[in-house]
């Protein structure tokens, strides 16, 4: 625009009407002026509106001297694209009607003689300056749609544009978030890998030489105490797996609540029994409060209440060397509130967010000097979580932990409450039977055989889900104890076949026994042909409720 301006004022010059020279610097002036204040103000859009101006102001001066000659009036028609692409369409319009006001004015005095035109130019001035304002306005309008039009597209495109390049970085940050996640979670894992060798070979050994030394043993009262290691050892390597297994499981969509009755006191006394040893042992005190209006009953789910109240109170007994560790169980707003306040070593500030997270604990030197997987908290997390509750914590180092778990109360129907409170009166015991064992390892058919000859049962063992089903169409049993992962034909096929048989006989007691603890396998085979579900390594007492709860279906 500069250049043309400057040739224009040269020409002015020459023909005599420099006059029009102080209009056409002005205008040039405003656009330097827009330019300036767009480059150093980021003032856009002051900017944009004089440049605007001063491309109407210009042609608009140049028509009063030379009328509505082509060569004067184009500089005029593009000002409203120009708007409109610089601008957006509502200014567009707003500039399309002053030009078109402006064409039909200088029209209308062009067409009545009343402009004062250049003598220079006089006589070439046509004599058609209503026609030349018309087809101005109609140029004017295409042009300014054509401009609106590809504004539109324009700021489509430009918006598909933006949209992808937000997604795309917002897919970067979330994969830069997740590779943080999975750096983080590996070197978690790692540590973890590195704390669970050293806590699964303690309990190992302890295994391994007690196992020894009962063989080497001379008498009854040596064995028995080796017999003790080898029982607490074994109960140690099954709670740290239990843990692995419980996160595992809590991580896909098969972790669910169950919906029991349970007696609040017996839960919580019969949870916190053996710790009072362990308490005993470290020198420290363990007191249990339950108040007074905490209901008897309620419905939720009993493993899972008890892995919160174990692991809470095993941390706060596993962090205090000297103190006391203090269990309450309130009841507010229809919520319950159990409290674990204990005067162990705390947990840092920066600690407490982190430590509800798989496989983290307070510090490395924490887990140096008090071992444990640092699974425990995640567990409780999930499951309070799960079970709609809440959970705090209050932690200062030197002086100790306060941990606060709220959830909900759920009343339980009463004729559950009369049911459960019959069943703890009497347990009945199981009467000698005649027992089907398959399973494909020898040394768990020897000890499941001895285990359940001890309880005079007869015991039958196979090898494989074949041999089970040759066994029963010759046989009677009255229950069939069946592995899972079996060669020649597995424990799920073995039961289908046994569930095909004519007679009594396709209605005989099958128990799965498998490694596989996932729940959702459990419900699977139990919505099968199975009547009962145990998880190796499993409990005697597992056992026998195994086996009272399959004859009751």
């Amino acid at each position: 625009m500069t250049p043309v301006c400057l040739i224009l004022m040269l020409s002015n010059l020459l023909s005599g009407a420099g006059s029009d020279n102080s209009v056409l610097l002005g205008g040039l002036l405003l656009i330097w002026a827009g330019l300036f204040l767009q480059a150093f103000f980021q003032y856009q859009k002051l900017a944009a509106n004089l440049a605007i101006f001063s491309y109407w102001i210009m042609p608009t001066v140049l028509m009063q001297s030379y009328g509505l000659q082509d060569t004067v009036m184009m500089w005029l028609l593009p000002v409203p694209a120009i708007a409109i692409l610089l601008t957006g369409r509502k200014n567009g319009m707003v500039w399309g009607l002053i030009c078109c006001i402006t064409l039909a004015v200088t029209g209308y005095l062009h067409a009545n003689s009343l402009i004062n035109y250049s003598a220079v130019y006089h006589e070439f001035v046509p004599k058609v300056g209503i026609t030349n304002a018309i087809e101005g306005v109609l140029l004017i309008v295409i042009l300014s749609g054509s401009a609106a039009i590809f504004s539109k597209a324009q700021r489509d495109s430009e918006d598909r544009l933006n949209s992808l390049v937000s997604r795309l970085k917002s897919e970067i940050a979330n994969r830069r978030h997740a590779e943080k996640d999975a750096k983080r979670s590996e070197q978690g894992k790692s540590a973890f890998l590195s704390a669970m060798s050293h806590e699964i070979r303690t309990p190992l050994n302890g295994v391994i030489m007690a196992a020894r030394l009962m063989v080497a043993a001379k008498t009854d009262a040596e064995r028995a105490e080796y017999a003790e290691i080898v029982m607490g050892s074994s109960d140690t390597l099954l709670e740290l797996v239990s843990d692995g297994i419980d996160l595992n499981t809590m991580d896909i969509d098969s972790f669910k609540i169950a919906n029991q009755t349970i007696c609040t006191r017996e839960l919580v006394s019969g949870t916190l029994r053996p710790f009072s040893f362990q308490a005993e042992e470290k020198g420290i005190s363990l007191s249990v409060t339950i108040s007074s209006d905490v209901p008897y009953y309620f419905l939720g789910d009993r493993t899972r209440a008890k892995q919160v109240i174990m692991n809470l109170v095993g941390n706060a007994i596993k962090f205090t060397v000297d103190g006391a560790v203090n269990v309450r169980l309130l009841y507010e707003d229809n919520k319950f509130l159990l409290v674990i306040d204990d005067t162990g070593i705390g947990i840092p500030e920066e600690s407490k967010e982190k430590l509800f997270e798989p496989f983290v604990q307070g510090s490395q030197s924490t887990r140096g000097e008090y071992g444990g997987s640092g699974l425990g908290l995640t567990i409780v997390k999930k499951i309070v979580t799960a079970m709609n509750g809440v959970i705090l914590l209050e932690s200062e180092i030197g002086v100790g932990t306060k941990v606060s778990v709220y959830f909900p109360f759920i009343m339980p129907r009463l004729e559950n409450i009369e049911k459960l409170h019959n069943s703890n009166l009497t347990i009945p015991e199981i009467e000698p039977m005649t027992l089907l064992i398959a399973d494909d390892n020898a040394v768990n058919r020897m000890v499941l055989s001895r285990l359940l000859e001890n309880d005079k049962h007869t015991v039958i063992s196979v090898e494989d889900g074949q041999q089970a089903l040759d066994y029963i169409k010759a046989h009677s049993v009255d229950a069939i104890l069946m592995d899972i992962q079996m060669p020649v034909m597995n424990g799920e096929q073995s039961a289908a076949q046994i569930r095909s048989l004519s007679g009594p006989k396709n209605v005989i007691p099958i128990i799965a026994i498998t490694a596989n603890a996932n729940s959702a396998d459990a419900r699977r085979l139990l919505d099968s042909d199975f009547d009962g579900f145990l998880s190796k390594p499993f409990r005697r007492e597992d056992l026998l409720r195994t086996l009272q709860e399959s004859f009751a279906r």
